[in-house]
């Protein structure tokens, strides 16, 4: 995806879906205020926080889509795990040789859910991330220990984000529990 589609699409997001999010936060806001009964100001604050951290997301997401990343893939992905502050070490081996830039954004996609998942689900210890080339193409593998949790639901957005993108890719995915970790297996056939 060309640099001019992204800023186009991140523009459109803004003006669309990030403002009218901002305006249900003020009208939470604004139903706090003039609300007395203290159970419903509750969860109208936790409904708040929701909302903030949401667009708090959504506005990263949309830097990240507006910007120019001029950091290889490999960089761009320990950043992100840094960001996260995962509190231990982590085995990355990605042969970035075997995909194109198009295919780097939807697997760096792919990997931000899967990172975000298990940063929020799965209170790991290890994590690796290999790319690998197979005879008939190429495979990821994104091993990680931790609750059972961290694994995708039928059904949940996470999960048909990433079902949707390895479609894009004409890629295979499956999740397994072995050896207590989870192991995700993205696997592109060449043509």
């Amino acid at each position: 995806m060309s640099q001019q589609v992204r800023q186009e699409i991140a523009r459109d997001l803004h003006d669309g879906f990030a403002q009218e999010l901002t305006l249900i936060g003020y009208e939470v806001d604004s139903l706090i205020a003039t609300n007395t009964d203290v159970g419903v100001r509750a969860d109208l604050r936790q409904l708040r926080f929701q909302i903030s951290s949401l667009l708090d997301r959504t506005r990263q997401e949309l830097f990240s889509l507006h910007k120019i990343s001029a950091e290889p893939f490999e960089v761009r992905l320990a950043a992100l795990i840094d960001e996260l502050r995962f509190p231990f070490q982590s085995s990355l081996s990605i042969d970035t040789s075997l995909l194109t830039d198009g295919t780097q954004d939807e697997l760096f996609a792919i990997l931000r859910e899967l990172l975000t998942n298990l940063y929020k689900h799965g209170n790991p210890t290890q994590l690796t991330i290999a790319l690998e080339s197979t005879t008939t193409g190429w495979q990821l593998t994104f091993a990680a220990d931790g609750s059972e949790e961290i694994s995708f639901k039928p059904g949940h957005f996470g999960l048909i984000g990433i079902q949707e993108r390895c479609a894009k890719l004409n890629a295979d995915f499956h999740q397994e529990m072995r050896d207590d970790l989870l192991l995700t297996f993205i696997t592109k056939v060449s043509k």
